[in-house]
């Protein structure tokens, strides 16, 4: 059995934030992959079942962004949910359903953070440095920073900035006439190349479209 390279630890809360602290220097801020033709999706949704998540990933074809595989997956969850750590709780069903791919993707958009994080070290980030893997983080909401709204008009950004002034991901306008979207560097990928991706990959809707169709597999089992 090939061994789990993400588990949820056990853990106190200051434990698992000190770690995020330990692995956030190993996140590479810069455009480190040679190809782009498959990028996947990944979005977890949680059943009435108490302590259980769905987690859909579907992958891609890019520049065509037509569906190449989709798969999803429902089971139990161990760490609690806390803001800011939701790797440990969700990771190991992710790191689960990524290991069963026939087709390993070039690019990974997660539905959360990646530097955007407290410890810039959100879920896009932690699961791309420890899976070694090209993530962006695409958020509906912010974690933490500082922005103004970007123009209303597809395409437009806006920074977002933490306490010290540092640039921690983009405020952007995915469809004019919708709320904003939050864009982040997860691993190995710059915040620029990120934020282009996510405009290519938003078609009709204001989600990019492998987060919308992974979110759809999520609801296929969330009642079940």
């Amino acid at each position: 059995m090939k061994k789990s390279l993400i588990h949820s630890w056990n853990l106190s809360a200051k434990e698992a934030e000190r770690l995020q602290i330990q692995l956030k220097d190993r996140v590479v801020t810069y455009d480190d992959f040679k190809k782009l033709n498959t990028i996947a999706g990944v979005d977890i949704g949680y059943s009435k079942k108490p302590d259980t998540a769905v987690v859909g990933i579907a992958v891609l074809s890019f520049p065509e962004i037509e569906s190449i595989e989709k798969k999803v997956v429902k089971g139990r969850v161990t760490f609690p949910y806390i803001p800011g750590l939701l790797a440990f709780r969700e990771g190991p069903l992710i790191e689960k359903l990524l290991n069963k791919l026939n087709c390993k993707p070039d690019i990974i958009m997660f539905d959360g953070h990646g530097m955007a994080h407290p410890r810039n070290f959100g879920i896009a980030s932690h699961i791309g440095v420890l899976l070694n893997m090209t993530a962006i983080g695409l958020a509906k909401s912010k974690l933490i920073g500082e922005c103004r709204m970007p123009a209303n008009n597809k395409g437009a950004t806006s920074h977002l900035i933490d306490n010290n002034g540092t640039i921690i991901g983009k405020v952007l306008r995915s469809r004019a006439g919708c709320k904003p979207v939050f864009v982040s560097t997860g691993h190995r990928i710059g915040l620029k190349t990120s934020v282009k991706i996510t405009i290519q990959t938003c078609k009709k809707y204001r989600i990019p479209e492998p987060l919308r169709q992974a979110h759809t597999l999520c609801r296929s089992l969330d009642r079940k």
